[in-house]
């Protein structure tokens, strides 16, 4: 079973910790935290970098708080918190690092900058910066936004390394091809209850245009290793997808843009086909500064009513035309980082 070592400070985390816990150890994880040794930063050294280097993932949570520095063996004067870091990379364990975003309001009594602890912010500031260089870190809002972005990012990381064990067992046993998946739909929507009614309109119409879907209003909100789950079944067996955005849509997705990124570049990495629907000129420019390869503006379509745009039309018809019921062809795919050369058959 996976152990994963959560490392931060101490009070000041407590329910980002706490929630960050609860999720992993839904996912049959094994969790180690501060909580395992004491009530407090000042936590036992030397047991706390054995449990790092026996442990299979790290991840560490860094807010405003340098953290306890110990006195003895530590020449560096380093806080414990980026000596159990230091000896994660040291042991080569993936780490993968989570800041909280600065924009969030921060209890003044928790951020080193207004206490004077460590040398008045100037250390947690410069770990901060460091790590943003070392890693792709994710930033945070609250509890539930990180364990969200921590179950996208475990369940990721374990994919890899699944795909990556896969593809040697292949190579040795002589299987080149990566193995083939059931496609059961053309397209993929997901979309917030804020645009249920559209949905509604625009289901009928790609229906009519004969069109397999798969319409998905919990896909965007996904935080749990369930729903990612879900989502990764969702996302493999359609060959299209599209995100459906409209301005109300738009803030939700912009309060949890780390979080929605990651699930945007999840569901593009599935089916190496993915757009967005946006009802509105704010929608279509605002989206172009996220990970999606086209934007398909429908400002005052009414999909039961006329046709589509024409450049979403064609996108449709082509995808009609190569994968819906009247291709007569029965469809397998491929993972997209498995094969470029032949993405689907017949």
């Amino acid at each position: 079973m996976t152990s994963i070592y959560i490392s931060s400070t101490y009070k000041d985390l407590a329910r980002y910790r706490e929630a960050v816990a609860s999720v992993l150890r839904k996912m049959k994880k094994i969790v180690v935290s501060m909580e395992d040794y004491t009530a407090s930063d000042e936590r036992p050294l030397d047991k706390c970098l054995a449990d790092v280097a026996q442990c299979d993932i790290y991840i560490g949570l860094f807010a405003h708080r340098y953290g306890f520095i110990p006195l003895n063996d530590n020449p560096n004067g380093l806080s414990i918190t980026e000596l159990e870091y230091q000896h994660a990379c040291a042991h080569k364990k993936p780490c993968l690092i989570f800041l909280v975003d600065d924009a969030v309001p921060w209890p003044l009594p928790d951020a080193d900058v207004f206490t004077g602890e460590a040398n008045r912010g100037e250390q947690i500031k410069a770990l901060r910066e460091q790590l943003s260089l070392d890693h792709n870190r994710s930033l945070f809002r609250s509890p539930e936004d990180l364990a969200a972005s921590v179950s996208s990012a475990v369940s990721n990381l374990l994919d890899n390394r699944a795909g990556i064990k896969s593809a040697g067992e292949e190579k040795k046993s002589g299987f080149a091809g990566p193995l083939p998946r059931e496609i059961s739909s053309d397209l993929l929507l997901v979309y917030l209850d804020a645009d249920s009614d559209f949905v509604s309109d625009l289901a009928d119409y790609l229906t009519s245009r004969k069109l397999r879907l798969t319409l998905d209003r919990r896909a965007l909100l996904a935080s749990t290793s369930d729903d990612f789950e879900r989502l990764e079944r969702s996302a493999r067996s359609c060959h299209a997808a599209a995100v459906l955005v409209s301005d109300a849509a738009l803030r939700q997705l912009e309060e949890r843009h780390e979080h929605i990124t990651s699930i945007f570049r999840m569901i593009e990495a599935r089916t190496d086909n993915f757009f967005a629907v946006c009802l509105s000129d704010e929608a279509s420019a605002k989206l172009r500064t996220w990970p999606l390869k086209f934007i398909e503006p429908v400002v005052g379509w009414r999909p039961r009513e006329t046709q589509a745009p024409r450049s979403l039309y064609d996108r449709l018809e082509a995808l009609r035309l190569n994968t819906g019921v009247d291709s007569d062809k029965h469809w397998v795919g491929l993972p997209r980082d498995r094969c470029r050369d032949d993405k689907t058959g017949s």
